[in-house]
């Protein structure tokens, strides 16, 4: 079971707690145990982005103009899907998450289109040099 502090106003719960380990086949008992549940009334969104990437286990910066509260629930989700949910309760908030190497920068929407968004191309090389 995940424990956060109850400033968090999270509710995590991870599924398989409500089951014994023998009351589930193996195959089972490993997807339950990612799966979480999900409760926010009000809350902060740096309480959630907080939340949330303890939960996912990413890095982030938050921009200091990402501010307001949301209402979000979710229950027994898996933990991968916990970084879309966010992405979502973003983007309907104005903000964005843009991955920058191994964090997120958490900015508004409209700052992540003024910002050059860096592409990196990787071409192979050809077998016996460039054409001629």
């Amino acid at each position: 079971m995940v424990r956060l502090a109850p400033a968090l106003a999270l509710a995590v719960l991870v599924a398989s707690a409500a089951l014994p380990a023998a009351a589930a086949p193996p195959a089972e008992s490993s997807s339950r145990s990612q799966a979480v549940a999900l409760a926010f009334d009000n809350a902060d969104i740096e309480t959630v982005v907080q939340a949330v990437s303890e939960i996912a286990g990413f890095n982030y910066i938050l921009a200091p103009d990402v501010r307001g509260k949301v209402t979000m629930r979710a229950s027994a989700i898996r933990r991968e899907d916990v970084l879309p949910l966010l992405q979502s309760v973003l983007e309907m908030n104005g903000f964005t998450a843009v991955k920058a190497g191994d964090l997120y920068k958490i900015v508004r929407i409209e700052t992540a289109r003024e910002r050059p968004i860096p592409t990196f191309i990787d071409i192979p090389s050809r077998v016996g040099g460039p054409d001629r």
